[in-house]
């Protein structure tokens, strides 16, 4: 399937160039093809593109390293609980916000 992916990138169709760079990067993102392979398909086949909207997604991936996901430990519960007051903070609390919140926490 990988190898399917890569010879796409390489399509003269840049519809499907496009696509299978998405495809590669999202993958990437969701930790399922996160090797060397991977990103050296998106580096050749993405950021040496001739097609401007191809590079710009291929370089866009290399710049945004955002990709790490959030453990599910309670570390993560307790930023989650506290990233919830912080969007509530100054806005009127009503009953039913309230005990939302403190479900959220809880949780």
């Amino acid at each position: 399937m990988q190898n399917f992916i890569l010879g796409l990138l390489t399509d003269p169709n840049e519809d499907a160039a496009k696509r299978s760079l998405n495809v590669m990067i999202e993958l990437y993102k969701r930790c399922v093809w996160n090797d060397e392979k991977t990103v050296n398909a998106i580096w050749t086949g993405g950021v040496m593109n001739s097609n401007p909207k191809i590079v710009a997604s291929a370089c866009k991936f290399f710049l945004v390293l955002d990709y790490e996901h959030k453990s599910e430990s309670s570390d993560s519960t307790d930023d989650d609980a506290a990233d919830l007051l912080k969007h509530h903070k100054g806005s009127k609390l009503t009953k039913a916000k309230k005990a939302y919140l403190e479900r959220a926490i809880k949780s």
